[in-house]
């Protein structure tokens, strides 16, 4: 049985090549794709009321600070809910509490939206742990009104080769989690992302070993690939979110068909989401093209012998 809402990062196979009549019909095609619930939303961004309009369509939506926060960590060393430096930790508690308050907003609109993803943000290193829990037990002490928090999984600073984000290991993670409970009423967990476990581990079987780490804490899962060589998606090993295709090609994507269908485990299927997010090139293809390929994707979400049951 699986009951998890199905979701598409729709935003990620968006460019500046694309004006917002193309980005409209582009959102609402993805929303009418079978099998869809709704949307991985990024909030924090100056496209935000857009995509709150056009969430209306869908149910199940999935708000994502990753971007915002990476924006900010990237300007900001200090930046960061698991940061060593108390001010650039207490600066995240605030922009966070910021999200919270448009969360309520939209969702007084009637946005269904059921969960927001966040990212430790910084490296790790002593006490890492103890310093992300303390910020998510403000987080999780507030009322949120059913809205789940999601700690989305990024490549590490410790892996198999150079990181690219280079947050917190996952076992920081969950222990932080661990620490908050008992804060509030609102339920926490792991999110794993396809592309940022390969791209810590260096190994397509990263995100199978992350999601057992997880275990019951297990919250969203995310299908979106990586390059192993540089290409049209940028240099190797960088979380470009390429998209799923037929045979590996590691200047364009090792996320291969087979491999996005093994991914979807019982595990995966007993989260309360999963999805799929991936960027496209060449920039501005025809929506068409692009909705085609989101929908192998999303097939590939809910096996054959699982349909009927979501």
């Amino acid at each position: 049985m699986t009951g998890g809402d199905v979701v598409v990062g729709a935003y990620a196979a968006l460019s500046a090549a694309d004006g917002p009549d193309v980005a409209a019909a582009f959102v609402r095609a993805v929303l009418a794709v079978d099998g869809v619930d709704g949307l991985e939303i990024p909030l924090g961004l100056a496209s935000d009321p857009s995509w709150f309009e056009w969430a209306v369509e869908g149910r199940g939506h999935v708000v994502t600070a990753v971007p915002v926060l990476a924006v900010r960590t990237r300007a900001e060393s200090e930046f960061g809910l698991a940061s060593k430096d108390r001010r650039g930790r207490r600066d995240a508690v605030r922009v966070v509490s910021r999200l919270r308050d448009a969360i309520a907003h939209w969702r007084g609109e009637g946005r269904d939206i059921t969960t927001l993803a966040l990212s430790s943000g910084v490296p790790g290193g002593d006490g890492a742990d103890a310093r992300l829990g303390e910020s998510l037990s403000e987080i999780r002490s507030w009322e949120w009104g059913g809205v789940r928090i999601a700690v989305e999984h990024c490549d590490a600073h410790i892996g198999a080769g150079t990181p690219d984000k280079g947050y917190l290991r996952l076992e920081d993670e969950l222990a932080a989690i661990s620490r908050s409970d008992g804060a509030g009423d609102a339920v926490c967990g792991i999110t794993i992302n396809w592309g940022r476990s390969a791209i810590e581990s260096r190994d397509p079987s990263g995100a199978a070993a992350h999601v057992d780490m997880a275990g019951d804490r297990l919250i969203g899962y995310m299908l979106s690939g990586v390059a192993s060589e540089a290409g049209p998606y940028g240099p190797a090993w960088t979380d470009s979110h390429t998209p799923v295709v037929d045979a590996a090609d590691p200047a364009v994507s090792i996320l291969t068909r087979e491999r996005a269908a093994q991914a979807i485990t019982p595990a995966v299927l007993r989260a309360a989401y999963r999805g799929v997010k991936t960027s496209w090139r060449p920039a501005g293809e025809d929506i068409s093209t692009r909705v085609a390929a989101l929908q192998t994707a999303v097939d590939l979400l809910t096996p054959a012998s699982t349909k009927g049951n979501t």
